[in-house]
């Protein structure tokens, strides 16, 4: 039989306190929310369950985990204080062998093609007697600065000595004898004086390249460069574009390496 409360008699105390406890689980319900990062929306039906799935950089950091809600109640960090559990899923599975292979054809097909194109520049041939020369070009034995200067020949596709100059005084004189508006390939045999006295006769091979000559001339120079400076077996290949360079200060500076 229940107890009837006495007039005037202190109001009991669980009575009194029934709208703070409301205020309690109100504010603890919010900072839940907060805390889970959940939209303020109503909570599930008792028996249900959401999966929370925080964020993830790996596959082994991620575990999604289900909360189930037995009276409505979003739960602590461990047991829900009313009865929800909580339960851990399994990671995602493996991708099989089929996805793996569907990712690596979608990214071949992602990854851009280059095409490469090859230009085939003309390739001029060495007029036998030239060839001759040059090697006795290389075995002389004379002490004098001496030039060898070649050409193209465009009708024929050849390459053929256009002037031998011998017994030239100064890098002038060498200069003169090249034209400055064509291309040439040089051959020549300088005299150095060493600081410590020594002379020496070091031989070079000069490709003159003018930028104002004719593209057409110019690529069929180019074609054939390799061509000639494999010919001439010399260490020392230069190449100048304009003729004012080649004076006694490259002359000096570049043979005496």
């Amino acid at each position: 039989m229940s107890e009837t409360p006495v007039v005037g008699s202190p109001v009991p105390e669980y009575e009194l306190a029934g709208e703070d406890d409301e205020e309690e689980e109100e504010d603890e319900e919010a900072r839940m929310r907060k805390k889970r990062r959940l939209l303020p929306i109503s909570l599930p039906p008792a028996d249900k369950g959401i999966l929370m799935s925080p964020s993830y950089r790996s596959r082994e950091d991620y575990r999604p985990k289900v909360v189930k809600f037995a009276d409505g109640v979003l739960p602590g960090e461990g047991t829900s204080p009313s009865g929800g559990e909580e339960i851990h899923s399994p990671p995602p599975p493996t991708p099989t062998t089929a996805v793996r292979k569907k990712e690596k054809r979608f990214r071949k097909k992602r990854k851009v093609k280059v095409k490469v194109i090859k230009l085939s520049l003309p390739l001029c041939t060495i007029d036998p007697e030239l060839k001759e020369l040059m090697r006795k070009f290389r075995f002389r034995r004379a002490t004098t600065n001496c030039a060898i200067i070649m050409k193209v020949n465009q009708q024929a596709g050849e390459i053929v000595l256009e002037d031998e100059v011998d017994d030239i005084e100064d890098v002038e004189a060498l200069r003169s004898s090249i034209p400055d508006t064509q291309p040439r390939y040089v051959l020549i045999s300088w005299r150095i004086q060493h600081s410590d006295g020594r002379v020496s006769f070091p031989m070079a091979f000069i490709f003159t390249t003018p930028r104002d000559c004719q593209p057409q001339l110019q690529m069929m120079y180019a074609g054939s460069y390799n061509h000639v400076v494999k010919e001439c077996e010399l260490t020392k290949v230069f190449q100048i574009r304009d003729l004012d360079e080649l004076d006694e200060e490259w002359i000096q500076t570049n043979l005496m390496k």
